[in-house]
This record gives structure tokens, sequence and C-alpha cells, in this order.
């Protein structure tokens, strides 16, 4: 099991007090997870709404908010999936201490890389995952076809915001 680097500072005492206390607080936890989910995950449909609908623009690409906020919503539904992967992690585990890692089973680093928590590049390999792809793809092909323009428009007006993203994680997470 990979350990952060605070809690390879912590004696065995230390360690089992502050899981004690998160244990206590466990209502708590995951109450701030849900509403974090609550919160986040409209925040982000938003906001990629309103970049399809300015970048839209833009490119003489018109489509309403409703109808931007409906396409995110259709090519973000494999994201939704990503739940069953994690359930059957956390239905197969036999403890109760789980490092983020293990819940990522779709990421770049679980099914290829290997990195462990702390090496160069682990913060992105973790995040990336499969059905981050076929989001990509569902979007670009979507793009495709409402407005029928080229594949290189398609996949152009979809990838930058995510070349950018990942661009920048990328070089934060290799240094």
């Amino acid at each position: 099991m990979h350990h952060s680097a605070l809690a390879r500072t912590l004696t065995e005492d230390q360690i089992a007090q502050r899981a004690q206390v998160a244990a206590g607080h466990r209502g708590l936890i995951v109450s701030i997870a849900v509403l974090g989910v609550a919160i986040g995950v409209p925040f982000v449909m938003v906001i990629t709404t309103l970049y399809n609908l300015l970048v839209g623009k833009m490119f003489s690409f018109e489509r309403s908010f409703r109808q931007w906020f409906s396409f995110c919503s259709w090519t973000g539904l494999p994201s939704a999936l990503t739940a069953i992967p994690v359930a059957l992690v956390l239905a197969t585990t036999e403890t109760t201490q789980i490092g983020q890692e293990v819940l990522q089973p779709l990421s770049l680093n679980a099914l290829f890389f290997h990195r462990a928590v702390g090496e160069p590049g682990f913060s992105l390999l973790n995040g990336l995952n499969l059905v981050q792809f076929v989001t990509l793809y569902l979007s670009v092909v979507g793009i495709k076809a409402w407005s029928g323009r080229s594949w290189l428009f398609s996949i152009l007006f979809i990838a930058v915001p995510w070349l950018l993203i990942y661009g920048i994680w990328a070089r934060v997470s290799f240094s």
C-alpha cells in the first residue's frame, strides 16, 4: 500500500489516532463529498456549456445554452459509468484505508503505467482514464454530426481546452 508523504512522517499511534478521528466524522466527510459532487458536476457542466456556446458563436456554429447543456450532458454520460468499477473496488476490498489511486481502476496509471504515489506523472496518469477518451470521441462525433463541418474542425473544437488543461497538468505533474 502506498502512503502519502505525511503518513510516512507519522508514527503508528498518530496514524491510528487520525484514523479514529476521521471515523468519528464519517458522516461529515460523506456529506462534504456528496455536496462537492452535487456542486462540482453542475459547475463543470456549466463551464463546458459556456465554452461551447462562446466558441460556437466565434465560428458561426450557434446553438442555445439549453442545446449545448444537453450536448454536454449527453457526451458526459459515460462518466457516470465510472461509478461501477469504483463500487466493485469498494465491495471487494478488505481494508478501510483505500488510497485515491485504488479508486481509479480505469486510469491510465492503473491500466498501463503503474506509477507510485509521489512519482513524476502520477497525478496526471491517475487523473486520466479511459472514460474520458470515450467522452472526447462522443464529443467530436457529436460536433461533426451537429455542425456538418470537417473532422479537423470537430477535433479542434473539442480538443483545444482538453489539450490546454492536460498540457498544463502534464507540465506540473512531470516536473
